[in-house]
């Protein structure tokens, strides 16, 4: 897919408090947009708008989420 948008979060809403900061994106992937977060390991200064990433599903406290990677 490719990176629409992203921002970094720095206050984590109730449950989350111990994981920021963190980076939130939407990604496009052929007309479907996804919601999720970057995996911390990727450095926000890598990170560009219309670069390509891949997805993954992950679990957080037992909810499913999307991760993005590196393409």
């Amino acid at each position: 897919g490719s990176l629409v948008s992203f921002t970094k979060v720095h206050y984590g809403p109730t449950g989350f408090e111990t994981d920021v900061p963190y980076i939130l994106a939407l990604a496009d992937f052929d007309g479907t947009r996804v919601f999720g977060r970057f995996n911390k390991e990727i450095p926000e200064e890598q990170l560009k708008v219309g670069m390509q990433v891949k997805a993954e599903t992950i679990t957080i406290d037992g909810q499913v989420s999307y991760e993005f990677l590196l393409a």
